[in-house]
């Protein structure tokens, strides 16, 4: 999956929520976890079953503007890790 860092994060109301901070996948084995998403407010989760539609020059949620507000923090560390099925995992460097 290609998703570029800065891609625009919409509401399924159409208004923008924040950007494509990160996709958390493991592309090898065809796992999609989510997405991190750069808020006015820090850094959230979307979990994949709340991401819609994922096109190129957007990416589109399953929920709307005020329950996006709402998405989980993202503090980094032991919530989150890139996953590499031959290296093994290693914590998310921040």
């Amino acid at each position: 999956m290609v998703l570029a860092p800065g891609t625009p994060v919409l509401a399924v109301d159409g208004e923008q929520v924040g950007t494509v901070d990160r996709v958390l996948a493991v592309a090898q084995a065809d796992v999609f976890d989510g997405i991190l998403v750069r808020t006015a407010a820090g850094t959230r989760f979307a979990d994949a079953e709340l991401v819609g539609e994922i096109r190129e020059r957007a990416v589109t949620l399953t929920v709307d503007a005020a329950h996006a507000a709402a998405l989980p923090a993202h503090e980094g560390g032991g919530g989150s890790y890139d996953a590499d099925p031959v290296e093994g995992w290693r914590p998310e460097e921040g």
